[in-house]
């Protein structure tokens, strides 16, 4: 047992052979008609093997194998390596700009996070100094009906400044704060963008429809240049999915529209222009 499972690793790994399964593919290739013959025709065995002499000989069931599949375990390995240059260019371009999509998320994201944080080490440093002064009411005062009214008026204090607060600083305000944020961590091309789908009436547009506008593509060349039609497709549908990740652009059947943020920005962007 223990021969016979030599000899099948053996003959395993000469059938795995480049060289020789290259050339069993080469014998196939030349000699298929016989071999075809041979198979499936439907008279005598005599009869199949006489048409098999006929049409083979020692070059096409030898040489030619041979040479085809030496040729071939020869050639494979540049071809390969030809086609990997070609589609590696293309491929790592894509993901450099992936890398540089994802950075820019990255930064923006961390930048919210401090701005969140900042307004909660606020928030935590208003709660202990009030904190502070009931403890100095309570330790100086010591009538009881004083302490309460004083501690009254100063929560009714901070109620007031509190609305006066939201007033002056409103949610549409503070968001808008954030928008004005965001578009000034934008790219120019990605702006660009918002501009283009904001101005057409007939918006949602596809990507192919964003690139054929009228003069977006000397626009995008003022800042990008020698930018063709089919690297500006390419860097449009990437810029696309960044700002629908972003919530200011959304998409429904194949087609990109602004979102309500995305209208903010585009805004923003007119009375900038303008000014």
């Amino acid at each position: 047992m223990e021969y016979l499972k030599e000899l099948y690793e053996a003959w395993g790994a000469r059938v795995k052979s480049n060289v020789l399964g290259s050339t069993i593919v080469a014998f196939i290739f030349v000699n298929w008609k016989a071999l075809f013959f041979i198979a499936f025709a439907d008279v005598r065995v005599v009869t199949k093997f006489n048409y098999f002499d006929a049409n083979t000989s020692l070059v096409t069931l030898a040489l030619l194998p041979v040479l085809i599949g030496f040729t071939l375990s020869l050639g494979l390995p540049f071809i390969n390596d030809w086609a990997h240059r070609v589609v590696s260019e293309p491929v790592s371009r894509v993901r450099s700009r992936d890398d540089e999509f994802s950075h820019r998320r990255l930064k923006k994201k961390n930048a919210w996070a401090e701005e969140r944080n900042r307004e909660q080490e606020i928030y935590a440093n208003k709660l202990l100094k009030q904190a502070q002064i009931e403890q100095e009411i309570d330790s100086t005062i010591h009538d009881q009906e004083k302490r309460e009214n004083l501690k009254r008026s100063l929560d009714e204090f901070q109620k007031d400044s509190e609305m006066h607060g939201r007033s002056s600083v409103s949610p549409k305000g503070a968001k808008s704060r954030s928008l004005l944020h965001l578009t000034s961590e934008m790219e120019p091309f990605e702006k660009l963008i918002i501009v283009a789908l904001g101005v057409q009436s007939e918006a949602p547009l596809t990507t192919g429809q964003l690139v054929d506008i009228t003069g977006f593509l000397e626009r995008v060349r003022a800042i990008k240049e020698h930018v063709t039609k089919q690297r500006l497709r390419v860097d449009s549908e990437a810029a696309l999915q960044n700002l629908r990740k972003l919530d200011v652009v959304s998409y429904t059947d194949g087609r990109w529209s602004l979102t309500t943020e995305g209208y903010v920005i585009f805004d923003m962007l007119q009375k900038k222009e303008t000014d």
